[in-house]
């Protein structure tokens, strides 16, 4: 897309002329298009914004050959903003204005410029206590009702299995045999609006650390919130008291918030999650290898936790 089409595009999105004076790939890494841009308005003032493209065709060619159909949906991040996040008030990176039409092809976010770093590199664990309470009161909200939204089910686990089996054959018997135990198991935690992919890489802490900003709602949905909190601590490189420290604070914020389940029931359900988010990752494509960030042994991670609900 050359500027002067860019100047147009974002002017009819936001409603006001305006004039595209700097263009860059995002520092962020997204599996979409994702641009830094800087406008100017008429008015002279300036703004600095996020672009997402959201489009099939705006799919980085690694992540177009790998993902898997159930994470394919142009429309799902823009519905979860549209009804979920700004109706909530959820702390997201703002949005300004969301595209998505269906006869154009045309499907895109506009989103407020956030400056901070990933979890990932924050060593304080105080602050992963704070996402982690951050995430206990999300999960008291319903997802929005739309058709874009995932459907973090049953249905879901079984293709996962099938496709970790795949990719892994004979390496996971242990978790076959116990399969329709760990899900029933999982199922039983109470639903919600879930992010379905809280990996550190995705929780922005400002710079004055006064703002945790959680990013890239592609796999949002409803399901167990517990997954989420599974997503947040599995393969961070964590001791076992600051994970425990993190579970506790996501149960004592979740439990202010009006969520029924004790602390026990939550490790159990935890570890099913776990197990879900280990195969969904072995499963997501044979010949795709994860961004340093998101690097992990997540077979080993799915027997650990294997061994653990057998206990």
């Amino acid at each position: 897309m050359t500027v002067s089409e860019l100047d147009r595009e974002l002017s009819l999105a936001l409603g006001a002329e305006v004039t595209v004076i700097r263009r860059e790939p995002a520092a962020y890494r997204s599996s979409h298009c994702l641009e830094d841009l800087v406008v100017r308005f008429e008015n002279g003032e300036t703004q600095r914004i996020v672009r997402k493209d959201l489009a099939a065709g705006a799919l980085l060619a690694a992540a177009a050959r790998a993902k898997p159909d159930f994470a394919l949906n142009p429309r799902r991040e823009i519905d979860v903003y549209r009804h979920a996040l700004t109706p909530l008030g959820v702390d997201a990176p703002r949005l300004l204005a969301g595209v998505a039409d269906d006869q154009s092809g045309c499907y895109q976010l506009l989103l407020e410029y956030v400056d901070g770093s990933p979890l990932w590199q924050i060593g304080d664990i105080d602050i992963w206590c704070d996402a982690a309470a951050w995430l206990g009161r999300l999960h008291r909200h319903a997802a929005p009702q739309t058709r874009s939204m995932l459907a973090h089910d049953r249905r879901l686990w079984d293709e996962c299995l099938a496709r970790a089996l795949a990719v892994v054959p004979g390496a996971l018997d242990a978790v076959l045999a116990d399969h329709e135990a760990i899900c029933a198991r999982l199922g039983q935690w109470p639903a919600s609006l879930i992010h379905g992919e809280f990996y550190p890489s995705n929780v922005i802490v400002t710079s004055d650390e006064m703002r945790l900003c959680v990013l890239d709602w592609e796999m949002a949905g409803h399901g167990p919130g517990v997954l989420d909190l599974a997503a947040l601590i599995s393969g961070s490189g964590l001791h076992e008291n600051e994970r425990e420290r993190i579970v506790r604070s996501y149960h004592s914020a979740w439990h202010e918030a009006g969520g029924a389940g004790s602390l026990k029931s939550l490790r159990e359900a935890l570890i099913c999650a776990r197990i879900q988010v280990a195969l969904q990752w072995i499963g997501w494509s044979a010949d795709w290898r994860p961004p340093a960030e998101h690097a992990h042994d997540w077979l080993s991670e799915t027997l650990a936790a294997a061994s653990e609900f057998r206990r």
